[in-house]
């Protein structure tokens, strides 16, 4: 009897039963091994499966055959014909002519450089300018920016002496919206007192409503908008916050959390949380007193301050400071001035490196000129007691927003959108406000092609310096008044485009190079907007002046030989050869891959009767990684024999290379000829007789390689011809792709890739394999359960038979 799963087990995931998960009874009643009986039934259907499968197999090695070759053309085509993909275009005069070594002769040989040839006699007599951009110097003062070294704060520092008003409501308050939160802060010195000191509810709704405008929330639809939009808030003469939906969405508003002095200020917070109510009581006594007084000197013992000079930080603590003398703030200066010696040391002179000092009661910063620092305070609270705001630096921090540097749009006229155009040349560089950073206006400068200007700052010098992107007289930089552009950096020029007196120490114009050339016996200046240039086809760069009084042809005649420049030009055969080698190398190794991709028959087994058939997932479990290997490669052997479209390419290929007539006299001239062996016609390159013909005909072989008839030539040369080959069989772009790539696809051509001839082949295949599978399935169905009612009935009868037996005493 054959073995049993038993009555409740499933079959092994390797019968053919495959996975299914209902009871399979296999003979236990009947002993019939049913698996094996089933088996035989649906032998054929097995056997048509596997026949697909090894169908769908050799689809993809003739699919990897295919684009192996396609590969090649196409990498043949980028390496050897592409403008874009490569630096060896053999069908591009430029390769050829940058192939191309150009060395000045002279005195001032040093001033000239040259590639590229000319078929010209060119000689430089005098450079009598260089060419330069326009140039503009703009100071930063008025942003910040100093090149004294010196910075002073903005607003006087409270005396040591005195007391400093704190609110009794600085802390944090978080609300749930829906399902979003949203926070907000309020700091110590941010007072909402009315003149007797009580609560002004007004301004602290107030307050509150710009909190929100500066938070955000995402929406349902996936849109963000300012929480303001959406949250409202209203604030009650007796100190009632309360919060609504203002979007009719029906999202509830909560109090979620609150901390600092504002949590110690509402009545019964934990209950408002737990209600989640949307709406908090304050206090009487805040509501009375909105803000408490503290001792100057304590509140600012224990804080500190950050300086950084010249890219080096250190922290100093702020001291504490016995009040009642008089001298207190004196006294804090000069506490100050110790510990930043003891931070940075002194000078050659003895004095501090940075020293602090009160003028006019406001904090003042000294170091060099030409060092760069910056202050800021641990806390904006105490940058503002001490009046240095947000931070001081003796340059422009570039990383602040417009509003935070303090600047005025005052007396600028805001666009529809309420913000200010920025102008240079005519071209509206962008539109900004208060919340723009100074970095995105320099990038946005930068980045502008039309206004054709760059913009860089320094902090050594606090200045900006902007330079016409173009050298030559025809650049520029008009920067008007009454914009914000003028009003950031300056007006140069008026309306009509003429520079403005009061810049003109800082404005430098563009000028024009001016050279005195001789081309071919003739005399004459040129003037050109770059140092780089064109000169009957060779590019020529000019570092310096030289000979400046010669403008005539009379002085040009006067100068000595060699106080000229003249140009000797020889072809760098190097680079040439190396890239004529190379493809000729690519060249042949695709012809014999084509040729025996569609000439070589597949191989016999050792019965020579039997194909290499590819493997089954039962014979590869038996062999080793090395011998699948082995055999596949041997199945793959003419997969592609005697394909039409590999035939054609050869005869193609072939042609190309072995054309007679003027074109492959001139090849076989300079040393590449065809070879034929074995029934395989390949080019030969003789380097030798090449590198002769490069020396004595440069032109002549540049020729051979890249006219075309497109471009007016009786023939094509070599690259135009076999560029119509690789277009025909490998062409990647355009509505009708090559032949190859149609066939079977390529990595180099993304739609191709997902809809070619192979792959619909094999779909259908994968389709045939699912129908058959369905089939089997469904006949091992039938028979599973034809055998389970047969093993059902024969316990019936099994049972019946004991019972039976037992009551006659068997």
């Amino acid at each position: 009897m054959a073995s049993v799963n038993s009555l409740s087990g499933s079959s092994s995931s390797s019968s053919i039963y495959g996975n299914r998960t209902y009871n399979i009874i296999s003979g236990l009643a009947s002993g019939l091994d049913t698996e094996e009986l089933i088996s035989g039934v649906v032998q054929s259907y097995q056997q048509k499966i596997q026949s697909l499968n090894q169908k769908n197999t050799k689809l993809q090695w003739q699919q990897e055959a295919y684009q192996s070759i396609s590969d090649k053309l196409v990498e043949f085509y980028r390496n050897y014909s592409s403008y874009v993909y490569s630096n060896t275009n053999l069908a591009s005069s430029s390769f050829f002519d940058k192939a191309v070594i150009t060395t000045t002769n002279g005195l001032n040989k040093d001033l000239i450089s040259a590639s590229g040839k000319t078929s010209s006699d060119v000689i430089i007599n005098a450079v009598n300018k260089l060419a330069a951009a326009a140039k503009y110097t703009a100071s930063s003062d008025g942003l910040g920016g100093t090149s004294t070294g010196k910075v002073t704060a903005g607003d006087k520092m409270e005396y040591l002496d005195s007391n400093v008003e704190l609110s009794n409501l600085s802390g944090s308050l978080t609300l749930n919206y829906g399902s979003r939160t949203v926070s907000i802060d309020f700091g110590e010195r941010e007072l909402y007192t009315k003149s007797d000191g009580s609560l002004d509810t007004e301004a602290l709704e107030k307050a509150i409503a710009v909190k929100l405008k500066d938070q955000q929330i995402s929406t349902s639809s996936g849109s963000v908008v300012t929480a303001d939009t959406m949250i409202g808030v209203d604030v009650s003469a007796d100190g009632k916050v309360s919060f609504t939906d203002k979007s009719g969405a029906g999202n509830s508003v909560s109090i979620a959390y609150a901390s600092g002095s504002l949590a110690d200020n509402i009545t019964d917070l934990d209950g408002a949380i737990e209600d989640k109510s949307s709406s908090f009581q304050l206090t009487d006594a805040v509501v009375k007193d909105a803000a408490s007084e503290k001792p100057m000197a304590d509140y600012l013992a224990g804080q500190s301050l950050t300086f950084t000079l010249d890219g080096k930080s250190a922290t100093i603590k702020l001291p504490e400071i016995k009040t009642g003398t008089g001298t207190a703030n004196q006294d804090f200066v000069d506490a100050l001035n110790t510990e930043l010696g003891k931070a940075f040391g002194a000078d050659s002179s003895g004095k501090n490196r940075v020293s602090a000092s009160l003028e006019d009661g406001k904090l003042s910063f000294q170091t060099n000129e030409g060092s760069s620092l910056s202050v800021t305070a641990s806390t904006e609270d105490v940058g503002d007691v001490l009046g240095i705001g947000s931070g001081l630096s003796t340059y422009l921090d570039t990383s602040k927003t417009l509003g935070e540097l303090g600047f005025s749009f005052d007396g600028l006229t805001a666009n529809s959108n309420g913000k200010y155009d920025l102008v240079i040349n005519g071209v509206t560089i962008g539109s900004y406000d208060k919340d723009t950073e100074f970095n995105t206006i320099i990038n946005n400068i930068n980045s502008n092609t039309e206004a054709g200007v760059n913009v860089s700052y320094s902090q050594t010098t606090g200045q900006f310096i902007f330079t016409a992107k173009d050298t030559g007289a025809g650049g520029r930089i008009d920067i008007q008044a009454g914009g914000l552009a003028g009003k950031l950096f300056g007006a140069t020029m008026d309306k009509n485009g003429e520079l403005l007196p009061d810049v003109s120490d800082r404005y430098d114009k563009g000028v024009d190079a001016e050279i005195n050339v001789t081309i071919n016996d003739q005399n004459m200046n040129l003037t050109r907007s770059s140092n780089s240039f064109d000169l009957d086809g060779m590019q020529v760069t000019i570092s310096g002046t030289f000979n400046e009084s010669v403008k005539t042809e009379d002085a040009a005649n006067k100068l000595d030989p060699a106080d000229k420049v003249t140009f000797t030009s020889k072809t760098d055969a190097d680079t040439i050869v190396d890239a004529v080698k190379k493809m000729v190398e690519d060249l042949n190794a695709i012809i014999k891959e084509v040729k025996s991709a569609y000439s070589d028959a597949p191989l016999k087994q050792s019965d020579n009767k039997t194909g290499y058939e590819p493997l089954t997932d039962e014979e590869k479990a038996d062999m080793s990684e090395t011998a699948i290997k082995n055999y596949e490669e041997k199945a793959k052997t003419g997969i592609l024999f005697m394909d039409r479209d590999l035939s054609a390419l050869y005869n193609d290929l072939r042609n190309a290379i072995s054309s007679s007539g003027a074109d492959g006299v001139t090849l076989r001239s300079m040393g590449i000829e065809t070879s034929y062996s074995d029934g395989l016609t390949t080019l030969t390159f003789d380097e030798q007789k090449f590198r002769q013909a490069l020396e004595n005909d440069p032109d002549k072989v540049q020729e051979a390689f890249t006219k075309s008839k497109e471009n007016g030539a009786a023939t094509d040369g070599l690259m135009a011809t076999l560029t119509s080959i690789t277009d025909k069989y490998a062409a990647t772009s355009g509505d009708v792709k090559g032949i190859l790539i149609e066939k079977a696809g390529s990595k180099y051509s993304p739609t191709a890739a997902l809809d070619n001839e192979l792959l619909r082949q094999m779909k259908d295949v994968e389709e045939e394999i699912t129908k058959w599978q369905d089939k089997m399935s469904n006949k091992v169905d039938y028979y599973t359960n034809k055998f389970t009612q047969l093993e059902l009935l024969i316990n019936q009868m099994n049972s019946q038979s004991y019972a039976l037996a037992g009551l006659m005493g068997g």
